[in-house]
């Protein structure tokens, strides 16, 4: 019995154990912010392309062939 009193003592005053817990939490806390922003990044990114790229498509399907005729 006095053993896992000891033990139970140990763990509680291991701070190391307490620091590397909460270096774990902010990794995980950092990596689910980063995942939100790079979605957000990839949905911004994908509408601005789609809407250059039928700008371009647009102009160049009307505006050119007007002005060879």
């Amino acid at each position: 019995m006095r053993d896992i009193r000891h033990m139970i003592m140990a763990f509680h005053e291991d701070e190391e154990a307490a620091v590397a817990t909460e270096y774990l939490i902010l990794l995980v806390l950092i990596a689910c912010v980063s995942m939100v922003a790079a979605g957000i990044f990839k949905r911004t990114t994908k509408l601005k392309m789609k809407e250059g790229n039928d700008a371009v498509s647009n102009d160049s399907q009307f505006g050119l062939i007007g002005e060879w005729e």
